[in-house]
This record gives structure tokens, C-alpha cells and sequence, in this order.
């Protein structure tokens, strides 16, 4: 799983504001040595034009120093959620569209709950919680976890999974869960979902565009055929390769800052 490496970006910002600071530093001694010494009127342009490049020179240091970092604070990380439900882990599960009442009979339910980081930052420590009410059995599909109860919780009693994992842009996350729903006609439950990670923010989208990931950007190909394959990445130039990331499925997810939430619902049928 890849990594953005941000310290590398906070290391050149402080190397060049020191630089900065050097630069001014020098000016200021400089000036200082030249109102000590009797300077004839014919130095005193020279000395006013070499100050006055110092600190245009220390300007431009600092700019180099802090745009770069400014920019990379400006990348975030940005999700994408998918829901997934099937009675069988080995059958495809089929897509779980966010305003359906999926109908499921008492028994084994497999739900699949998958995250794609859209944006275009590292979520270099993201969280995940899924929980449900602890009338329902709860566990991973796979391994040994064990859920979390907590029984006070309100409106209901509920117990939950917890996950970490770092998300690299253009990369998913999928986890699978195994329910066991009590045989109870009519009765209606609600799984939830969050993840959680720092540098979300509140509004779930962007004020000014950025470059992005675009879907099939590494298709597969077939044997013996060129590699790379033919054709040039998009240029910065190119206005398809830019565009707003976005929380999807859009007006769809409950963003705060550091979390993104979403939540399904199932119908216990005869």
C-alpha cells in the first residue's frame, strides 16, 4: 500500500524557511555594519540596492519553502462507500443501493462494507467501526476478532467490530462481516458503518478542484502485449484529469470532521 511520505514535504519547508531566515539574518547584519561605518555618499545607492535584493531574495526563499508544504497540507483523503449483501460468502453479493429495505430471512447473512479513498491525500491511520443491535450475532467473515459490547448505549444495545487500516489514494478497503439474524418476522434492523480519520473535514467535499485518480487508470492486458501500454498519462493541463473529490455516494454520507458514516437496512421476511 503506498504512501504520499508528507514529512518529506514538512522537512523541505522548514530547510527553506531556515534558508529564509539566514538570508534576512545576513541582510540585517549587513545593515547594521554599513550605519557603523562612514559610508560616502556614492556608497549609499549600492548599499540601499544590495539590501533591497536581500530581501526580495529572502522573500523568494520563503515562498519556495512554505508553497510546496501548503500544497500538500491541501490534499485530504476522501471516501467512497459500498455496500454489499448475500447469504453466502462464496456466491457474488450483490450491490446493496443505499435506499433499499433489503429483505433477509432468520439465519447466516453476509454483509460486505467497502471504502475507496477518492481523494487525493494518504489516510495514513483510518478507523473503522461496524456495529448492529446485539440481538443480531455479529462476527468477521474471516478470523478471530471478537465484537465489542456495549449495553448502554442508546436507542439500543449494540456490539460492534473494530478495524484500522492506512488508505492510499486510489486503493480500497473491504470488509466482510458474518450476521446471524434471529428468525422474527417484520422486525426491522439498522447496521451502521463509520470510519474515521483526522484529516476529513466537515463539509465532505472541496472548495477549489484538484487533481484526481481516474477510474482505469491501470487496466488489465493481455499476454505478450507492449508494457506500458500505449498512450501518455493525462498532462496538468488536461481538464478531465481534474475535478472535485467528493464524499460519494454524494448528499448520501453523514460527514463530520474526522468521520464519515452510513448506515442500511434489513427486513426480516418469513
Amino acid at each position: 500500500m503506498g504512501t504520499d511520505q508528507p514529512d518529506r514535504w514538512l522537512h523541505r519547508g522548514v530547510v527553506m524557511g531556515y534558508l529564509a531566515v539566514a538570508v534576512i539574518l545576513a541582510a540585517l547584519v549587513l545593515a547594521s555594519a554599513a550605519n557603523d561605518m562612514d559610508l560616502s555618499p556614492d556608497w549609499l545607492p549600492t548599499a540601499a540596492t544590495t539590501f533591497d535584493a536581500l530581501g526580495a531574495l529572502a522573500a523568494l526563499v520563503a515562498i519556495a519553502g512554505v508553497l510546496p508544504w501548503a500544497l500538500h497540507q491541501r490534499r485530504r483523503p476522501e471516501l467512497r462507500l459500498l455496500w454489499k449483501i448475500g447469504t453466502d460468502a462464496e456466491d457474488d453479493l450483490t450491490v446493496w443501493d443505499p435506499d433499499t429495505v433489503a429483505p433477509v430471512q432468520g439465519g447466516p447473512v453476509i454483509v460486505e462494507a467497502s471504502v475507496l479513498n477518492v481523494g487525493d491525500g494518504h489516510a495514513a491511520a483510518a478507523e473503522s467501526n461496524f456495529y448492529v443491535s446485539t440481538v443480531i450475532g455479529l462476527g468477521p467473515l474471516r478470523g478471530d476478532r471478537k465484537p465489542i459490547t456495549v449495553p448502554d448505549a442508546e436507542p439500543y444495545a449494540i456490539h460492534f467490530l473494530a478495524a484500522a487500516s492506512a488508505l492510499a489514494p486510489g486503493n480500497w478497503w473491504l470488509q466482510r462481516f458474518r450476521l446471524s439474524v434471529p428468525d422474527d418476522p417484520t422486525e426491522t434492523y439498522r447496521l451502521t458503518f463509520v470510519v474515521s480519520e483526522g484529516r476529513f473535514n466537515t463539509t465532505g467535499r472541496r472548495w477549489l478542484p484538484s487533481r484526481r485518480l481516474t477510474e482505469g487508470d491501470v487496466q488489465p492486458t493481455e499476454p505478450e502485449t507492449p508494457w506500458p501500454p500505449p498512450g501518455e498519462s493525462p498532462r496538468w493541463w488536461d481538464l478531465s484529469a481534474w475535478g472535485w473529490a467528493r464524499a460519494q455516494p454524494r448528499d448520501r454520507l453523514l460527514c463530520r470532521r474526522g468521520v464519515r458514516a452510513d448506515v442500511r437496512d434489513m427486513r426480516v421476511v418469513s
